[in-house]
């Protein structure tokens, strides 16, 4: 299993390089735009949770800007498709799958 993850991670860091993601100075977040309390839209339009916190602190230790981009899921990955955003926020991994 470990090894497992070992080669995704990177795989991951391949394509980050690859990308010139790492060397970014701005990064474009997509996040859910109503997933209470982890990210959300405020009534004033502003992106707001326990996430959207956590980016905003990694923004300030790393010395980078961001730009969230609300969104539900499906317009989420439309946009790293697109390339008009960088990363998800908010996708977690689970070892369960769910039965369809």
């Amino acid at each position: 299993m470990e090894n497992k993850n070992l080669k995704f991670f990177l795989i991951i860091i391949l394509l980050l390089l690859n990308t010139g993601l790492l060397n970014a100075k701005t990064f474009t977040i997509a996040h859910h735009k109503d997933y209470h309390p982890f990210a959300f839209v405020d009534k004033n339009g502003e992106s707001q949770g326990f996430l959207i916190d956590y980016w905003r602190l990694w923004a300030k230790k790393a010395n980078v800007d961001i730009v969230l981009l609300p969104a539900d899921l499906s317009h989420g990955i439309e946009k790293i498709i697109n390339l008009k955003a960088d990363i998800i926020s908010g996708l977690f991994y689970n070892l369960i799958s769910p039965k369809f």
